[in-house]
């Protein structure tokens, strides 16, 4: 990610679209981004994505994420690196919880 500068915990639900913030989604079986920018050692993939709504969506490429996790005050508390992360077109960026 692209570290915790500028942090802020606005009481709006826009706060979920902010390209730095990711969603921890216990229904989620894989990570999935619409960020490009964000993914490393990007590979072609072909697999379809369930959504919330029971919709579908093809991710057509994946790739990994260096991420930091910080508090409301910007400090950095942990670092992770997210693997065989989809790219889709989406609003949101979900992390999932399930996944191992």
């Amino acid at each position: 990610m692209h570290g915790c500068r500028k942090a802020f915990f606005p009481d709006s639900q826009k706060l979920l679209q902010h390209p730095n913030f990711w969603i921890a989604d216990t229904a989620a079986s894989i990570y999935v981004t619409s960020h490009k920018i964000e993914l490393k050692n990007i590979r072609k993939m072909k697999q379809e994505v369930s959504l919330g709504d029971k919709s579908a969506i093809v991710a057509n490429e994946m790739g990994d994420i260096s991420a930091q996790m910080c508090d409301r005050y910007e400090n950095i508390i942990s670092k992770a690196k997210l693997t065989d992360v989809a790219m889709i077109q989406s609003e949101y960026k979900l992390v999932s919880c399930s996944k191992t």
